[in-house]
């Protein structure tokens, strides 16, 4: 079966999306519009044109492939014994952290003293709001030059307005949280400043407030999402925190491990350029175990 050009490695179709991760396998029906739209090497009833189906399969697999090949390339192996090396590697790993982990356990009072570190403060019910924010601060610019400070913010509002996505205006102007669009994040409404709750209040999700005029510059908010906070019980995060201590201890005894494997060999080392160093002066031959020790 012929596959289409810009396919995953394992032959599967992904389309862009907007969810969580941008990307999403999609259904029959949206798989059936990318193909209609995206494969433009297909004839009439179907079949693919033989030049550009190879062009199409040459990319593909060279850019599925490209990185390991290039790896096995530089080390001057096979590709058979690039497998092994891999294989090898993963067994090796496999090995060392199965006689680290052994020694690691996550007692439940240690995971309730993370959960109380973490969440002892939390809120207790109330409301969560998810903003996004265009500021622009006057800086050091004069008073009388302020007015055009807020003349920009009001510009990024009439294009907002006009279609343009309010994230991709704040990467451009806003001199909050510019790389990420403006987004601020999560907010309880605790912790919101009192001049942004008097205006984000009213919002529904998805509408922006007007300009605000600042004493330290010209804002605009965007409500994203409205929400109840909900709070984080014990058990809702126990496996979660239970994990977390158990990687950074694995980390650590991992270190460890390390650092005795290699004093060991190191003392090993030193011992064998002793006792060659001792034959060597029986026999009229003086070795140098420093400089051997130095090469270590």
């Amino acid at each position: 079966m012929d596959r289409a050009c810009g396919g995953a490695c394992d032959g599967t179709r992904v389309l862009r999306g907007r969810n969580d991760r941008g990307r999403y396998r999609g259904t029959g029906r949206q798989r059936h519009r990318a193909g209609l739209r995206g494969d433009r090497s297909r004839g009439p009833d179907g079949s693919q044109d033989a030049a550009a189906k190879c062009s199409c399969d040459r990319d593909r697999q060279a850019a599925c492939r490209g990185p390991r090949e290039a790896d096995r390339v530089a080390l001057d192996l096979t590709l058979e014994e690039y497998h092994d090396e891999i294989k090898t590697g993963i067994e090796h790993q496999k090995v060392i952290r199965g006689v680290v982990a052994a020694k690691i356990s996550v007692e439940d009072f240690e995971v309730r003293a993370l959960y109380s570190e973490r969440y002892s403060d939390q809120p207790q019910g109330g409301e969560i709001v998810h903003l996004r924010q265009i500021l622009v601060t006057y800086g050091t610019v004069a008073p009388e030059n302020k007015a055009a400070v807020c003349k920009s913010v009001h510009k990024a509002k009439k294009r907002i307005e006009t279609g343009e996505a309010f994230e991709k205006v704040a990467s451009e102007i806003s001199e909050v949280a510019a790389a990420a669009g403006g987004d601020i994040g999560w907010l309880h409404s605790d912790s919101v400043a009192s001049w942004m709750s008097s205006v984000v209040d009213p919002l529904g999700d998805g509408q922006m407030t007007d300009v605000i005029e600042l004493p330290f510059g010209c804002s605009l908010l965007k409500l994203v999402e409205r929400r109840e906070y909900e709070t984080v019980g014990y058990e809702d995060v126990k496996e979660e925190l239970s994990l977390e201590i158990y990687q950074t201890r694995l980390e650590e005894e991992f270190r460890e491990w390390m650092e005795q494997l290699r004093a060991r060999t190191y003392i090993e080392r030193k011992g064998h350029f002793a006792d060659a160093a001792m034959l060597g002066s029986r026999s009229g031959y003086s070795s140098r175990p420093e400089e051997e020790d130095s090469r270590f």
